[in-house]
């Protein structure tokens, strides 16, 4: 009997969960990367590693999931592979969304 490690329910493991909250967090990531791209644009400030390092593990791990990006992380990662994850992460949800570079949408941040 598989139990998730996200939303700790019985009957299902991380990669198949359908919690409502995960909807949540994809939404908040594709801004995130938006506002990242504005960051980077104006202030050279990497906003979506910051964001992502607010996150917890099973939130990195969901995101990791539902993203296709298979690289796993363990349940209680070190600091090298928590970071190396992070960076995984970034480089990959930007090439992700596709209105990352739409310049409608940055100019609404401008």
């Amino acid at each position: 009997m598989y139990t998730c490690s996200y939303c700790n329910e019985n009957g299902h493991s991380i990669n198949k969960c359908k919690h409502p909250d995960i909807e949540i967090l994809q939404e908040k990531i594709k801004k995130d990367a938006v506002i990242h791209y504005y960051c980077m644009l104006k202030y050279d400030f990497n906003f979506l590693l910051y964001s992502l390092k607010l996150l917890t593990i099973p939130e990195l791990r969901i995101i990791s999931y539902k993203n296709k990006l298979y690289n796993k992380l363990s349940y209680k990662p070190n600091k090298l592979e928590l970071q190396k994850y992070l960076f995984f992460l970034q480089n990959n949800l930007t090439y992700l969304f596709p209105y990352y570079y739409n310049i409608e949408i940055i100019n609404i941040f401008l």
